[in-house]
């Protein structure tokens, strides 16, 4: 043991023996020897969160994450910190980015608890939500291909995998922004498996579109032809889509639709977040009214179908999928797709979409990023289900032609 390593461990022991004068100077004393050390910053953070110094305590929280960014507790500390100082905006975001590079999903289950109980407090008591945006963790952003956009000043132009060239919002809080920046890529191993799915001459069906990370990859995938229907009802999300099939050249594959899908028509308000997209939360800082279609709708609708057989419907994790599902019952007989669905860490939730898929007689599969192919999701339980990004549901003769194909095991 080096005697900085003795000396941290005797400020830990004070610490949790609530010695918290001693444990703080032995913090500060090893600041000085290493300004770089980052379970000094980490704890010392926490100790002056305790103390109620909520701004000291979150930029060394802050440090401590720029320092070490593969440490989860590095992520829970500063979520929890920002829930302390009743900032439940920074808190949320800060768990997204967690999960998006791949903290595992059931560490963060209490906190996004907490958070969503946040969230409650302030409708019931009328709070303003605040605008006040989180520290960037400038350290962990790795370099990327980057250019700011001459034409649209609010977007950046990133580089990613197969020289797609993707417009997102240009503020790092942004998590697709973010994502994209430091890892190059977007982090969902449904991705991986989607890259050797796509063949030229399918049809997909993209619901919930967003930026079009998905959208765009999957058109690069089909190598001229095929057809991409992208389903995005709200605006600002859109006109980021749209610069970015024009700039990759992929008009004559993105067809991209003004609506989102429910289980029903009609026109509904839809949260909308800070960078324009659809808060899956229910807790964006605005709203916007949108179009919606039913699955079954799509089938009489020649823009979203043209005469095609579905190959893949993929649904954002920002739709609600049990909803449309409900409503697409004879779309997903007639169709018969594979079916790519996002999670969130809500257990109420993976259970009503085991039952929603159980009912369509789908099995639940997901992904293996080091092979791109599916498995069986061996216990299709709730606390299975939302540990993971993406899930694959589709019906056994599906499921047979990718097993004939190596895309399942």
């Amino acid at each position: 043991m080096t005697k900085t390593e003795g000396l941290l461990g005797d400020a830990i022991a004070h610490h949790s023996d609530g010695r918290l004068d001693a444990a703080e100077h032995i913090y500060r004393a090893l600041l000085v020897i290493d300004a770089d050390n980052d379970e000094a910053s980490h704890y010392l953070g926490l100790l002056a969160l305790e103390k109620g110094l909520i701004d000291e305590g979150l930029a060394h929280l802050q440090r401590a994450l720029e320092l070490a960014p593969d440490t989860s507790r590095y992520w829970l500390g500063l979520a929890q910190g920002f829930l302390i100082a009743q900032r439940p905006e920074q808190a949320q975001v800060v768990l997204d980015r967690a999960e998006a590079i791949g903290l595992d999903l059931t560490l963060t289950r209490e906190l996004r608890e907490l958070i969503d109980t946040a969230f409650q407090d302030r409708q019931r008591q009328g709070i303003e939500t605040r605008e006040d945006p989180v520290a960037k963790p400038s350290e962990c952003i790795a370099p990327a291909a980057v250019t700011a956009s001459a034409a649209q000043q609010e977007s950046l132009v990133v580089t990613i995998q197969d020289g797609l060239r993707i417009h997102v919002p240009s503020d790092i809080h942004c998590l697709t922004t973010y994502v994209l920046l430091e890892q190059g890529d977007w982090l969902d191993p449904g991705l991986a498996f989607l890259r050797r799915y796509i063949q030229p001459g399918m049809s997909i069906l993209d619901v919930g579109a967003g930026y079009g990370v998905y959208a765009l990859s999957i058109a690069k995938q089909m190598q001229g032809q095929g057809r991409v229907v992208a389903l995005e009802p709200i605006a600002e999300s859109r006109s980021f889509l749209n610069r970015s099939i024009r700039d990759n050249r992929l008009e004559s594959l993105v067809t991209l639709i003004p609506q989102g899908l429910s289980d029903s028509t009609g026109e509904v308000d839809i949260p909308v977040d800070t960078y324009g997209a659809a808060s899956r939360r229910g807790n964006g800082t605005s709203t916007e009214r949108v179009q919606m279609l039913s699955l079954d709708d799509c089938l009489s609708d020649p823009e979203c179908l043209a005469g095609s057989r579905i190959d893949l419907l993929r649904l954002d994790v920002s739709v609600d999928t049990t909803a449309i599902l409900s409503g697409g019952m004879e779309f997903c007989s007639v169709q018969d797709p594979l079916v790519m669905f996002g999670i969130t860490p809500d257990e109420e939730r993976a259970v009503e979409l085991i039952e929603a898929f159980a009912r369509l007689d789908m099995s639940i599969y997901r992904p293996i990023p080091s092979l791109g192919l599916l498995v069986p999701l061996e216990d299709e339980r709730a606390e299975d289900i939302d540990r993971h990004r993406s899930l694959f549901a589709c019906r056994d003769q599906i499921a047979a032609r990718l097993r004939q194909a190596d895309l399942m095991i």
